[in-house]
């Protein structure tokens, strides 16, 4: 069956690791998307978040997951989606498709060793800036809960990086 796992969470949170994770575990035909993956792409093997460039990105992200879905292969959505409005704009891309796939939310909780473990590839950034970008994002984010799950018509999971199990599942 089809589906789309839409991840959640701060950098450093584990999403990368957990999509890995879930893509050979489930042994599905799951596509990883990642915008990280798609900014080093277009500026020459090397990790630019240029905001000039962000358009051309979520272009390219809803490219990559809607031709996915039409040949028949599922999605995991790998960047922070730390905006419900965002998620929503994914589930509508999806819903485009087909209404009748699947969605998921996983949402990595992780809240206060983002930054130690974001340094474990830090890309090129220093460890101030990416402190600036982590508690920007932590002042910004909207975490997903029941009742938006209940909304979106989604399932929404919450992985604790340090429990191997799902701490919590909400159908």
């Amino acid at each position: 069956m089809v589906k789309v796992i839409i991840m959640v969470g701060l950098p450093g949170s584990g999403k990368s690791t957990e999509a890995v994770r879930i893509q050979e575990e489930e042994n599905d035909d799951l596509i990883i998307v990642n915008k990280d993956a798609q900014r080093t792409g277009i500026n020459g093997g090397v990790y630019v978040f240029d905001k000039e460039k962000e358009g051309l990105i979520h272009s390219f992200t809803e490219s990559m997951i809607v031709q996915s879905l039409l040949s028949g292969r599922g999605v995991i959505v790998d960047e922070t989606n730390i905006l419900k409005q965002r998620r929503k704009k994914i589930i509508d891309t999806v819903r485009r498709v087909s209404p009748e796939i699947k969605i998921e939310y996983i949402w990595c909780n992780e809240n206060y060793n983002c930054l130690k473990y974001r340094m474990r590839d830090p890309r090129g950034i220093s460890e101030l800036k990416w402190k600036e970008v982590i508690d920007g994002m932590r002042d910004r984010f909207e975490c997903p809960d029941e009742k938006e799950a209940e909304e979106f018509g989604v399932k929404l999971r919450i992985k604790s990086m340090f429990d191997p199990l799902y701490s919590n599942e909400v159908d």
